[in-house]
């Protein structure tokens, strides 16, 4: 019988650890080269990754280098403890991770205003890169995506809840990528929003964003 590779966990996040401690029966949904997504009967979906894709809110860091074995699929077993996660033949030492919280502070970025001093080269960076987007997108993509996030600015700045959720529903799930580019231009947007306007404020819009795009993409 061949011996379990063991590996070490780096770095994970609150909502892993809560996922980790629960009852739930767990299954391995998809394996990359670096990264292994598992979902228990709950829906809840983590991911195993090496620090090649990075930490993330959703994620257990392990340390490795080498392509997760091919010879996990879904049928492989999977278990979890306190200490320990096993992915067929896989086993994640979870007791060297440290925890790393996924939550900015945004009251302390809404205080300082040093970081808007790089808004400029960002947009001079996106402006350089939207070619890329556009290439090997559908038709009519870059139409629809400068007319919905124009909707959007304009919405921010004069509310009009009607156009907002009609803009966010024109974006989900809109564009090429891993996650659509729409999506990737929400969750920015409602980023930047967090961290410049009252919690009280952006929670709303969040909220609308969640409600209006989620059944979509």
């Amino acid at each position: 019988m061949k011996k379990a590779a063991l590996i070490a966990a780096i770095t994970l996040t609150p909502r892993v650890c809560t996922w980790l401690q629960q009852p739930t029966a767990v299954s391995l949904l998809h394996r990359f080269d670096q990264a292994i997504n598992l979902v228990d009967t709950s829906g809840t979906i983590i991911s195993v990754v090496y620090q090649s894709i990075g930490a993330g809110p959703f994620s257990l860091v392990v340390d490795g280098e080498r392509p997760f074995p091919t010879t996990l699929n879904p049928e492989s077993s999977v278990s979890k403890t306190a200490t320990t996660l096993i992915i067929g033949s896989l086993r994640i030492d979870l007791r060297p991770a440290k925890l790393w919280q996924p939550r900015p502070n945004w009251e302390q970025l809404r205080q300082k205003t040093e970081w808007r001093a790089i808004l400029p080269e960002l947009q001079t960076a996106v402006a350089q890169n939207l070619p890329r987007l556009s290439s090997g997108s559908l038709a009519h993509f870059d139409n629809q995506f400068h007319a919905a996030t124009q909707t959007l600015r304009t919405t921010l700045a004069q509310p009009d809840d009607a156009r907002f959720k009609t803009a966010v529903a024109q974006l989900a799930g809109l564009g090429p990528g891993f996650t659509p580019a729409g999506d990737d231009f929400l969750l920015g947007m409602l980023l930047g929003l967090w961290a410049t306007r009252p919690e009280e404020e952006v929670g709303a819009l969040a909220r609308e964003v969640g409600e209006t795009a989620v059944p979509r993409t």
